[in-house]
């Protein structure tokens, strides 16, 4: 199983590469590389910004070098493994469960209760990015239920989540919704998916939103391109966007999620989907194994 193209210059606008000719890693290599440096990440400083990508585990060798924030939440809710866009991370001290790869966040449903929220302005999509988190429902859907699943916030929104049947742009059962709204001097955007949505496992998914030459917006659904747009008016501009906001908003459907991934270039769609491959094979066999225990404490906190 390949990890796609070798990360390269921010330059590049779109994939991930250096040079013209991408290089690409098995998973055997991905474990065996891995293992060489750590088998997880090594505890954060401060910020998480000292951390060696390449030190963790579930950050594959195509693009960790690229990786400018990630969480596992294996550290607490306000220590990412790397952090270097310095960025904050705000939520519910202590709200943890069993995750894909550890410990996992389990996100607010109460009114009133505060949504998770990493903020920074290293979030603007006038550079290339990319960000991605894993989720998945405690909870079965029924046909009304609608929920956030991932959203880049700022001056506007660009946001893929789930709407249930009723009113709202009359649906006659739930479906995917991809926005980009109330940017001033970008037209709006709404695509409502064509296929039904309705899940009612506790399956682990994976959704992962692009952005390339401050316009051109990709998102992923479980390492499948779902939707490619071009926005209209004027291009992202700086301070755009300073918030990314995974999972459930204010309250809503019952959800956990696991390793939020932010890289300074754009992800190939190759490399999207031979990453979420990869991080499922490994969950499969429990690969790095763990001591027995529930994640539902909050791990010790560490200096």
């Amino acid at each position: 199983m390949s990890l796609g193209p070798v990360a390269g210059s921010p330059s590049s606008g779109f994939a991930c590469r250096r040079g013209d000719t991408p290089r690409r890693v098995r998973l055997p290599h991905l474990v065996a590389g891995s293992l060489l440096g750590a088998a997880v990440c090594g505890v954060p400083g401060a910020s998480g910004a000292d951390r060696d990508p390449h030190a963790c585990f579930h950050l594959p060798p195509s693009f960790a070098a690229r990786v400018v924030f990630y969480h596992s939440f294996g550290h607490g809710l306000r220590t990412p493994e790397i952090n270097r866009i310095g960025a904050t991370v705000t939520g519910i001290e202590g709200a943890f469960a069993n995750g894909l790869t550890g410990p996992g966040y389990r996100c607010a449903t109460g009114k009133g209760e505060a949504p998770l929220v990493v903020s920074g302005t290293g979030l603007s999509p006038d550079r290339p990015i990319s960000v991605m988190t894993w989720w998945r429902l405690d909870a079965p859907m029924r046909e009304t239920t609608g929920f956030n699943v991932l959203t880049l916030h700022g001056k506007g929104l660009i946001g893929s989540f789930v709407r249930g049947k009723g009113e709202w742009c009359a649906l006659p059962e739930p479906r995917r919704v991809f926005q980009v709204y109330y940017f001033p001097g970008i037209a709006n955007r709404n695509d409502v998916a064509s296929d039904r949505i309705l899940f009612t496992d506790s399956s682990w998914r994976h959704t992962a939103i692009t952005v390339a030459a401050a316009s051109e917006i990709c998102v992923y659904w479980d390492g499948e391109l779902k939707t490619r747009y071009a926005t209209r008016g004027r291009p992202f501009g700086p301070g755009d966007v300073t918030q990314l906001c995974p999972g459930p908003r204010h309250g809503g459907h019952p959800m956990t999620l696991d390793d939020i991934v932010v890289t300074d270039c754009v992800l190939a769609a190759e490399q999207v989907r031979t990453y979420v491959e990869a991080v499922r094979s490994l969950a499969e066999i429990g690969f790095p194994s763990e001591a027995p225990g529930d994640h539902d404490t909050p791990p010790p906190a560490r200096k």
